[in-house]
């Protein structure tokens, strides 16, 4: 058990670095979280294990495995005449380059290699991230708690940030990252689990009459409050639009699974509606009511155009892509919009992916996720009292908020955001593993926490 808790304490101070020193984006800052990982996994794997959490399915593991092979693949230097049958458009840019640079004889499909083999370490690093913290969740599983924890005192130790420099004076809350989108995803992903975590406390049966599940649900509920403060103080159109609808898929997973009548789930649904409509028109402050008035203006916003002008980079790198972050040095021939500003991002991390790692790359990558996330949903919609089931619905909540956000944003290319959305994926995926033991050997209702 003390291994584990040492790993779980590394991994939660390789988080802080990386949120707490501009949310990782400075290469040495992350290289020091890579480091800290590592030093998670020898401590965990350092003892036999007794506990062991069930593997996933052969499938997921060497479709991981394969993802990792061919983005290495990508950075391998090819003979200019094999690279022009795999990526005609990079064979076309290499040599153009002959003039100024000499005779090339072999270039990697990667248009940036430095680059590419950085990003792939951080992806290493934050699969290595989900996979740990899948077995720390199901070796703690009779303390689920402690396997959260570190991601919400740095989600709410940045809230804190952001509502200190509010209060200071500043027009937003951006916390220690670079941007207040940025700033903002932390605290929508992790807001969810607060508050099924504050649920679950305040159900939590003891043998003795006690107001300590009534205190833990308190303090889970107060940092609730701070996260969703610090979402609203961000001025985030996408961050605060993305924390409503994740409300929303909360409240419909708790409330729908238990309520058989088609009547009853419409009238939640309605109600829910409602209720997200409210809070944006009450809860909004008044800049927030203005940068979402302004939304409605097509020039008030670059992305759409952006997107438009992607699609004949798509059809140019259509199988194996530009490599990891590769988007920003061949957008600028097609860029047309905002010539005065350079586009660095596609703004939408599923279009991004698409084009850097190209269709042979991208679909094991949606596939991979969907067989990660689909047992989390799943098991999420049980009609069971179980406890595991309310705080899976916190993950689902989680999730939705990212992958909203990241239809309209790069918050997967950001070091911080990514290694907590890891870090949740691996915290539903080993849940799902200890709803699954459970459903096997039948234990006591509330095991999971107590």
């Amino acid at each position: 058990m003390y291994a584990s808790i040492i790993a779980l304490v590394l991994l939660g101070l390789a988080l802080a670095w990386t949120a707490l020193n501009k949310s990782g984006i400075p290469a040495a800052d992350w290289y020091v979280a890579l480091i800290l990982i590592g030093m998670a996994w020898i401590s965990f794997w350092s003892r036999a294990r007794r506990v062991m959490c069930p593997a996933l399915p052969g499938r997921i593991v060497w479709t991981v495995r394969g993802i990792l092979i061919y983005l290495i693949f990508q950075a391998i230097p090819l003979p200019l005449g094999v690279l022009g049958v795999l990526s005609p458009r990079r064979a076309e840019l290499t040599r153009a380059l002959i003039p100024i640079l000499g005779p090339i004889s072999s270039a990697p499909i990667s248009v940036d290699p430095a680059a590419h083999i950085l990003w792939l370490v951080t992806i290493a690093g934050c699969v290595a991230a989900f996979f740990l913290v899948r077995d720390l969740t199901f070796r703690l599983q009779n303390r689920v708690f402690v396997a959260i924890l570190p991601l919400l005192l740095v989600a709410t130790l940045e809230a804190l940030l952001g509502l200190f420099q509010i209060a200071g004076g500043a027009e937003q809350a951006i916390g220690s990252y670079n941007s207040r989108d940025h700033y903002c995803c932390i605290l929508e992903m992790t807001l969810p689990l607060a508050i099924t975590f504050g649920l679950v406390f305040y159900n939590t049966k003891t043998l003795m009459p006690s107001i300590w599940p009534a205190v833990r649900a308190g303090g889970c509920w107060i940092v609730a409050g701070l996260l969703f403060l610090g979402i609203v103080f961000s001025l985030s159109r996408a961050g605060w639009i993305d924390c409503l609808v994740s409300l929303l898929v909360l409240a419909i997973l708790i409330l729908f699974p238990r309520t058989p009548s088609t009547g009853w789930r419409i009238g939640i649904l309605a109600g829910g509606l409602l209720a997200a409509c409210a809070l944006l028109l009450i809860a909004s402050p008044g800049a927030m009511l203005g940068r979402l008035a302004g939304t409605v203006d097509a020039d008030s916003n670059g992305r759409i155009y952006i997107w438009q002008e992607l699609v004949p980079l798509t059809r140019e790198f259509r199988w194996f892509g530009a490599g990891l972050m590769g988007f920003d040095p061949v957008f600028l021939k097609y860029q047309a919009f905002v010539n005065a500003k350079r586009i660095d991002f596609a703004h939408n991390d599923f279009l991004q992916y698409l084009i850097e790692m190209g269709i042979l790359g991208f679909l094991p990558l949606m596939a991979c996720l969907g067989a990660v996330v689909w047992p989390i949903a799943r098991t999420s919609w049980s009609p069971t009292r179980d406890q595991t089931r309310l705080l899976l619905v916190g993950c689902v909540g989680g999730i939705a908020a990212l992958f909203l956000h990241s239809l309209v944003d790069f918050n997967l290319y950001i070091p911080a955001n990514m290694f907590a959305f890891a870090w949740i994926l691996g915290f539903g995926s080993g849940l799902t593993a200890v709803f699954a033991t459970k459903s096997r050997v039948s234990l006591p209702e509330g095991d999971v926490l107590e």
